[in-house]
């Protein structure tokens, strides 16, 4: 018989054998130091990415706030720059107040209410908006103008309109805020009630115009008395932040609300606005050491010193410092192994995380303070710093 040969299958056997304990133990830890690594990477890069999301937006924030009080700042004073005006004692009467007596206030181009600690400062800045170019006008004829039925005679009404507030002054007497309800050829009314504002086209309610007059009368020689115009929409814009509200998304804003608005103004400028500092620029010839020596000398239109007293002549103002310190919008993480934030520094007995004003008197900067919350430190502080001048009270008149 021939031999016959028998094909066998192949042996899979071998092949179809699972991973070793060993292989599976060595696939396990490339995976966790792959995981690790990209974990870190992440971590790195959202720690990159909110320092600078946090830092723009401080940046952004503070240049808002800085460049609205700067505009403002340059208008301080405009309508009313008077050496002889300048600092008057207010009387006014006005319809949507309460109470309509306005207690009596300077009037000044900037007035600034300094505080301590995490309290800000309050900056108040005041000018007009008249429609010409503001200048005083002499009242010719002497009229009891205290009385609202007599109108007022000046030696020009060029420049005057119906509807804007005016202010009649004379040295050693209160100035006194009026509406102007109609200009003829050479007199001014101010009568209460309602009247047709030429520039609105409607009839409206005199606001600043006492019932039977403001009381104050106005006489000796003709041209003492003096009148200056702050044009239809006067502004006196008080500027504050928030940072002990209840609704915690109502703090750390400046806001600005217009003391002269015919109803609530107060509007939020910008957000993460922590704290500021305000300081009048005087050149009133005095020093205390915290601009550069020289010799000084008053009413030269440089800057003496830097204060927050309230000046003894409001005419020597002719500059504002700023400084305002913005926060970042998220805080960072604490330290994983102390558990504590030391993003920004902690507060210390002779150097301080956060600073403005370095100068002659403070080389290493005047402290603000800024801590609002007990984890103040997880956040970022910037500081915006700025003099600004009042170009209203460099070239202000001549006292007379």
């Amino acid at each position: 018989m021939k031999a016959t040969s028998r094909e066998h299958a192949p042996d899979t056997r071998s092949q179809q054998r699972g991973m070793s304990i060993v292989e599976l133990m060595v696939a396990l830890v490339i995976s966790l130091v792959g995981t690790v690594i990209i974990f870190q990477v992440f971590s790195l890069n959202e720690s990159i990415r909110r320092e600078t999301t946090n830092g723009a937006d401080t940046q952004t924030s503070g240049l808002i706030a800085l460049t609205s009080m700067e505009r403002d700042l340059r208008m301080a004073g405009f309508g009313f720059n008077d050496g002889a005006l300048i600092g008057c004692s207010v009387s006014m009467y006005d319809t949507k107040r309460t109470p309509q007596d306005v207690p009596a206030f300077p009037l000044v181009p900037v007035r600034i209410t300094s505080n301590t600690g995490t309290t800000p400062d309050v900056l108040e800045i005041t000018y007009g908006t008249p429609s010409s170019t503001p200048a005083r006008v002499s009242v010719t004829t002497l009229v009891d103008s205290a009385a609202s039925a007599n109108p007022i005679t000046p030696d020009r009404v060029y420049g005057f309109n119906a509807g804007d507030i005016i202010v009649m002054w004379q040295q050693t007497l209160p100035c006194t805020t009026m509406e102007v309800t109609g200009v003829t050829a050479n007199q001014i009314e101010h009568v209460s009630g309602t009247y047709l504002n030429p520039v609105t086209g409607q009839n409206e309610t005199a606001r600043f115009n006492k019932p039977g007059g403001h009381g104050n009368g106005y006489g000796g020689t003709a041209g003492n008395t003096q009148l200056s115009n702050l044009g239809q929409s006067p502004v006196m814009n008080q500027y504050t932040v928030r940072n002990d509200e209840e609704d915690p998304s109502q703090n750390y804003q400046l806001t600005v609300n217009n003391l002269l608005a015919e109803g609530p103004s107060q509007m939020a400028v910008a957000d993460q606005i922590v704290n500021f500092r305000a300081q009048y620029g005087m050149d009133d010839g005095l020093t205390n050491d915290t601009v550069a020596p020289r010799e000084t000398v008053a009413g030269d239109g440089i800057v003496d010193r830097y204060t927050t007293s309230t000046p003894a002549s409001w005419s020597q103002v002719i500059a504002v410092r700023l400084a305002i310190v913005t926060r970042s919008m998220q805080p960072e993480r604490p330290d994983p192994d102390s558990g504590d934030c030391n993003v920004t520094a902690d507060w210390g007995k002779d150097e301080y995380p956060v600073v403005w004003a370095r100068g002659p008197d403070k080389p290493e900067g005047h402290p603000i303070d800024v801590r609002t919350q007990d984890n103040w430190r997880c956040y970022r502080y910037r500081v915006f710093e700025s003099t600004v001048p009042l170009r209203n009270m460099l070239w202000k008149k001549e006292d007379l």
